[in-house]
């Protein structure tokens, strides 16, 4: 599922790639991209294994198989790792699991990590408990914030969220019921960076912005 901002850095994306530009080789034209959302990217000797796996590989669709397995891997222990040790919440439903970074050695492993499901994140109170779900379920350091309405709606509480420096992204209510999940800036500059990327490396080597119909749909010739 794709966020507004996801939404809207991938046809940005679009317009800039398409002007003035013909067929050209792959590698060009990811770096073109790279170099137009660079401020996505963090500098190269900060890199993380989930960073490696996103941003160090050119075409996320043909990266040899052992590789991607390696680089998947590593990703993921990785990202369970830091969640388990930084997210209470998520800590204890995985100690009522049985599960620890400790037990994920092989790729097969990786079945064993719990997981949350979406319907978790639709599930959230309204007013000011809203803020106290978010701070629940957040991984991280939660930035403090001061709410000066006594009954705050949901918009109230991101916005001061999102002014601490929080990401809180959301879906487009379109089941009726909108998901709301925070992130730090560095995870969600990787989720939005990801989903353009996905979509600009299969709109390669040509696209129509012209044919673009609401947010998602990118259309290659």
């Amino acid at each position: 599922m794709l966020d507004v901002a996801q939404k809207d850095l991938i046809i940005r994306s679009t317009i800039l790639l398409k002007t003035g530009m013909g067929e050209i080789p792959f590698d060009e034209y990811i770096k073109k991209f790279d170099r137009l959302e660079s401020r996505y990217i963090p500098p190269k000797e900060e890199w993380l294994p989930p960073d490696e796996a996103l941003y160090g590989v050119k075409d996320i669709y043909r990266v040899p198989l052992d590789k991607a397995k390696r680089l998947r891997f590593k990703a993921i222990k990785y990202t369970f790792k830091h969640h388990y040790e930084n997210n209470r919440f998520y800590r204890n439903l995985c100690k009522e699991k049985g599960v620890s970074p400790d037990d994920i050695k092989r790729e097969e492993d990786l079945m064993k990590i719990p997981l949350l499901p979406d319907k978790f994140f639709k599930n959230y109170p309204e007013g000011k408990e809203f803020a106290f779900w978010i701070a629940n379920i957040y991984t991280g350091d939660l930035p403090s914030i001061f709410i000066k309405k006594k009954n705050p709606k949901i918009d109230d509480i991101m916005r001061e969220f999102n002014r601490k420096g929080l990401k809180i992204t959301y879906s487009s209510g379109t089941s009726g019921r909108h998901t709301f999940i925070p992130r730090d800036e560095r995870t969600f500059n990787r989720a939005v960076y990801g989903g353009a990327k996905g979509f600009i490396s299969m709109a390669y080597p040509r696209w129509d912005f012209d044919r673009v119909h609401g947010y998602l749909s990118l259309y290659a010739r």
